[in-house]
């Protein structure tokens, strides 16, 4: 079915055991289809850093023009699911991941929840907020990012146009200061039309997740 629709335009490999050898079997779909509009690889444990590889260059070299990507590492509920070593999508994986989200233009709506979205990672997304052709309206991510990224964030934000919700889930290395660095982008004192102007204007949702306190 797949191998001969060349119109579909949202697939959803969500808890799907998606892995490398299942995602080399893609590759023709995801390179002879240009309708493809969303795309969900959350929850699969197997998805590695070359399964992401394959999957977005094949999504590249077929023209897809995305407007939502979701990628997630698999048992990723809570702040506690961040610890240890057990990612199946590395740095490397990320920064694939945020470069394919630079050259993408046409996206709307990401999530990204993985337990090596570091600062890095995040000042790379920033990269993108800042971006003129930006359109993001939704942004969600979850990972082991620190104070450091949202500011890099809460930077972006100040030139940024289209995005109405940031939504920023687990993170183990994030304090109250992160947090406030994005909220000051939205409560900036206004006396000014030059001031108006100069604002993020569209911005109307902010969700923090609430982290459990430290052990004693």
């Amino acid at each position: 079915f797949l191998s001969t629709n060349t119109t579909l335009r949202g697939i959803n490999f969500a808890n799907t055991k998606l892995d490398r050898s299942s995602s080399m079997l893609l590759t023709d779909f995801l390179s002879g289809n240009s309708s493809l509009r969303v795309l969900d690889l959350s929850s699969n444990a197997q998805v590695d850093d070359g399964s992401i590889g394959t999957i977005l260059t094949a999504i590249s070299s077929g023209g897809s023009q995305l407007s939502t990507l979701n990628i997630s590492d698999a048992h990723f509920d809570g702040v506690e699911d961040l610890i240890g070593d057990n990612e199946s999508i590395t740095t490397a994986g990320v920064q694939r991941i945020t470069t394919f989200v630079a050259q993408s233009s046409s996206l709307v709506t990401i999530c990204l929840k993985m337990r090596s979205l570091n600062d890095e990672g995040i000042r790379a997304l920033s990269d993108v907020i800042r971006g003129r052709d930006c359109k993001l309206g939704r942004l969600e991510i979850s990972g082991t990012f620190g104070d450091n990224g949202l500011e890099s964030i809460a930077e972006a934000l100040k030139s940024n146009r289209s995005l109405r919700t940031i939504d920023i889930g687990n993170s183990v290395n994030l304090t109250d200061a992160g947090g406030h660095a994005i909220l000051r982008v939205t409560s900036v004192n206004l006396n000014t039309w030059q001031q108006i102007m100069a604002s993020n204007n569209t911005l109307r949702c902010v969700h923090l997740k609430s982290r459990p306190p430290p052990l004693l």
